[in-house]
């Protein structure tokens, strides 16, 4: 079993924070262990922007990735939705799961994103003001291959 740890605050709808680390990586197959708390780290060689649904007259949801020398647009298309409340916490759980699992951080990167807009396909309305999106949507399109879970 791989085991991963997220460090993240919590968020008591479920949705985002560190619950929505641990429901992602349970979707990777990994085993998540948290560490709650309010500091964050990032590797400053390597940036993600996630633009998603926020940037104006968006037909396409547009992220970007820099890896200390090139910058990468990553795009898929635009789930148009209101209930996104942990798609941030979301898609970098799934980039962590992702370098958990043995690929680069490009593949990472992209692999998360269709994750991610996958589960923003799938969301729903917890209740009349904040709705996840569903990272176990990713299994009704067989993202992920029985090798990148368990090897050749």
């Amino acid at each position: 079993m791989v085991k991963i740890a997220t460090i993240a605050g919590s968020d008591t709808s479920g949705g985002a924070g560190l619950e929505a680390d641990l429901k992602t990586f349970e979707e990777y197959g990994l085993f998540g262990m948290t560490a709650i708390t309010l500091i964050a780290t990032m590797d400053p060689a390597n940036v993600f922007i996630k633009g998603g649904s926020k940037l104006p007259n968006a037909t396409e949801a547009v992220d970007l990735l820099y890896d200390g020398k090139n910058f990468e647009l990553i795009k898929d298309r635009l789930i148009k939705t209101s209930w996104v409340h942990g798609a941030g916490c979301t898609v970098s759980a799934a980039i962590a799961a992702g370098l958990a699992r043995g690929l680069s951080v490009y593949d990472a990167v992209v692999l998360a994103k269709k994750f991610i807009t996958l589960s923003l396909n799938g969301s729903f309305a917890l209740n009349k003001w904040v709705g996840p999106g569903n990272p176990a949507d990713w299994r009704k399109n067989n993202l992920f291959s029985k090798e990148l879970f368990y090897g050749n």
